[in-house]
């Protein structure tokens, strides 16, 4: 659980990424920013650790997400809608797929830097409406 620094609690991040270097990155570019780090490689598992720990913002590669696991997203999709948990979608996605309003999307191939920045802004401004 997220540690309470006086009255204040540490923000989290999820990441479910299949690649265990993505995973690394973010890590050690978010926790050197205060920001509490839970890790899936598997959008199943992934989805548990949002609904126990209830993250400030999900990253989903999704590549996790095997193929016809389409009832894996839509449950990911739904979890984070009812708690406005913002979404941040890595991957290449169709027009035709509907982003929920807190979805972002950063298209494959991406460089950290501008995702860290992306996540950054996210968690900034889900502080706001806390």
């Amino acid at each position: 659980m997220p540690d309470q620094v006086g009255s204040q609690r540490q923000q989290s991040v999820l990441i479910i990424d299949h690649s265990a270097d993505t995973r690394q990155v973010l890590r050690t570019a978010l926790e050197r920013r205060g920001v509490l780090i839970l890790e899936a490689k598997r959008a199943e598992a992934g989805l548990k650790l949002a609904r126990r720990h209830h993250p400030a913002l999900v990253v989903l590669d999704l590549e996790t997400i095997p193929a016809g696991g389409e009832a894996v997203r839509e449950r990911l999709d739904s979890e984070t809608e009812n708690s406005r948990i913002p979404l941040v979608v890595l991957g290449n996605v169709r027009r035709s797929e509907a982003l929920l309003p807190h979805q972002s999307v950063v298209q494959k191939p991406y460089h950290y830097g501008p995702l860290i920045r992306k996540i950054e802004l996210l968690l900034a401004d889900s502080k706001q409406v806390a």
